[in-house]
């Protein structure tokens, strides 16, 4: 939003003056936006019934197996008839940095 206001708008007629980032606040809607898309998901699938881990995964040589490492560092195989993996997510960097 920043690199818009302060490149593209312009040239649109809309001229900010004095533009600055409040980072604090920045972070929190972030934090807001990832937690309620996270309780969503999470919702689904318990509306779907389906078994939701969270951890590190990784598909063993069995099939329908997963061997899941948690945050703490603990592991457990879990088997299931069907395994989805997902990769998560990861900043992207702005023009010009």
């Amino acid at each position: 939003m920043y690199e818009l206001a302060k490149h593209t708008m312009a040239k649109h007629g809309v001229l900010v003056d004095n533009l600055r980032v409040d980072l604090g606040k920045m972070m929190a809607q972030k934090e807001t936006a990832v937690a309620g898309l996270t309780k969503g998901i999470e919702g689904l699938f318990k509306k779907n019934k389906v078994t939701y881990v969270k951890g590190a995964g990784k598909l063993t040589a069995n099939r329908g197996e997963v061997l899941v490492t948690a945050a703490d560092g603990t592991t457990s195989t879990l088997q299931a008839k069907n395994i989805l993996l997902a990769a998560g997510s990861e900043a992207r960097a702005q023009p010009g940095r």
